[in-house]
Order: structure tokens, then sequence, then C-alpha cells
């Protein structure tokens, strides 16, 4: 399952770089939310309103930092301290209003194709947002299909089973 996933991810990204890369500096494709989140919410698939052209140090540090600490719920309206060997003291700070931004682009785009209304992801989205103190307005008219599930953790992802020979989800 993980590499029929992996192997998607890669495709859909190299796709995305070519048609939206720019020449004059370099630019990491990336998620908007994240491949280790998508690997642990209930995304049934990534899709191409999920990618941007990024920083690679905003890429891969940064968001990289943010998605760990939203995914384990430790977000708190603080400044987030993480490694960062270009920066002085080898240390940076994530602000709270980079994290407030980046779970903004993910409930954003989790509304956009729909899977907000999974409970996992809306709660994912919710927790995380409450704990920063976000303007919950952004939930207005969101309503979670019904379950039982009271918290995204532990929501497991699709078996190898549920992929097509093409590496896409069932629908059946």
């Amino acid at each position: 399952m993980a590499q029929n996933l992996d192997q998607h991810f890669r495709q859909e990204q190299s796709q995305y770089a070519e048609e939206h890369r720019a020449d004059d500096h370099p630019q990491d494709t990336s998620h908007k939310l994240g491949v280790a989140t998508e690997k642990q919410l209930p995304i049934s698939q990534d899709h191409p309103s999920n990618y941007r052209m990024q920083d690679p140090h905003t890429n891969k540090s940064t968001h990289e930092q943010i998605d760990h600490h939203l995914l384990d719920r430790t977000v708190d309206g603080q400044g987030i301290k993480c490694p960062d060997p270009s920066a002085p003291g080898g240390e940076q700070t994530v602000s709270p209003q980079q994290q407030v931004d980046r779970l903004s682009q993910q409930t954003d785009y989790l509304k956009g194709t729909g899977e907000i209304k999974n409970p996992g992801n809306y709660n994912y989205c919710k927790e995380n947002s409450e704990a920063l103190g976000m303007d919950q307005r952004t939930f207005n008219g969101v309503e979670p299909r019904s379950s039982d599930m009271t918290s995204y953790r532990g929501v497991g992802r699709p078996r190898d089973s549920d992929y097509t020979e093409g590496g896409n989800l069932r629908r059946d």
C-alpha cells in the first residue's frame, strides 16, 4: 500500500513540477497537505490542487516541522523551535502565524476537495485550529459525516487491495 501511494505521489509531483517550475530560482514541488499527513489521515486520493511550488528550505524544514506538530497535536499558539543548520545558533523558531497559515492551507484544501467531511479530517483541522486560536468561522457550513470517531488519531490508510492496478483507489 505505502509503495503504491508513494509512487502515486511521486508521479503527481513530477507532472506538476514540469508544468509549473520557474527557471530563475530553485523550487520544490510541495504538498499543502504533506505526504506524512496524508498517510495518517483518511484521504481518499491525492489531488492536483494539493501541489504548489515552494522554496526548498520552507518545504523540507519549516513545513515538515509544522506538520509533525499538527499530527501530534502539540501546537499551542507558541513558536516551535526546530533544528536548522543554516540559521544562527543552528535553530529556527516557526512562528504561530506560520503554523496558522499552514493549517489554513490544509483546511482550505480539504474543504475544496470535500475531504473535510470525513470525521477524521474534520477533527484534525478543528482540534488544531482551536489549539492555535484560529477563527472558527472557517468551519461554518461544514458538517462531518456521522461517525463514532472522535479524533483523527489512529485512522488507518487503505490496504493494497483498495488500489486498482493503475494505483488509484477503488470506488466500488
